[in-house]
């Protein structure tokens, strides 16, 4: 059985979620604040590159983001009025997703 997709908006998925390998951390994540954060297992490592071109492929745009915590995400994203920033944790092998 396929692992559930995560929906990071209580509007359900963004129209690019299903374009990216998203696979649920054992530890998942959830609701943080105003903000939505997510844990997701990142597969080899150029899957990095299969978010970056789904977000672009829908309209979003890169900015240099920093997370309210002030660490630096790997890279971030904005489109009406959303952001979303991305960066690794555990090494890598989990890339923490922060929508706010």
């Amino acid at each position: 059985m396929a692992p559930e997709v995560l929906q990071p908006l209580p509007a359900g998925p963004p129209d690019w979620w299903y374009l990216v390998p998203i696979h649920p951390a054992a530890h998942a994540g959830g609701q943080t604040g105003n903000d939505y954060h997510y844990l997701v297992a990142l597969p080899p490592a150029d899957v990095i590159g299969y978010y970056e071109d789904s977000f672009e492929r829908s309209g979003w745009e890169a900015f240099a983001g920093t997370l309210t915590s002030g660490s630096s995400a790997l890279f971030s994203y904005t489109r009406d009025g959303q952001y979303v920033y991305v960066s690794p944790r555990d090494g890598g092998s989990l890339v923490s997703i922060v929508f706010d």
